[in-house]
């Protein structure tokens, strides 16, 4: 039962960092497909994200 939740743990982990990078793949796919919106979306971002 340990094993097997701390195999839950690791597994939920790695989806965790597998997301994170999916997500920063299709955020520099959009830019590159949209340059002229990406300018705005990225003044946006930035006072949102600070």
């Amino acid at each position: 039962m340990v094993r097997h939740s701390g195999t839950e743990l690791g597994q939920r982990v790695l989806i965790d960092q597998l997301l994170a990078e999916v997500l920063l793949i299709l955020r520099c796919l959009q830019r590159v497909r949209e340059p002229e919106r990406s300018e705005d979306r990225e003044v946006h971002d930035t006072r949102s994200g600070s």
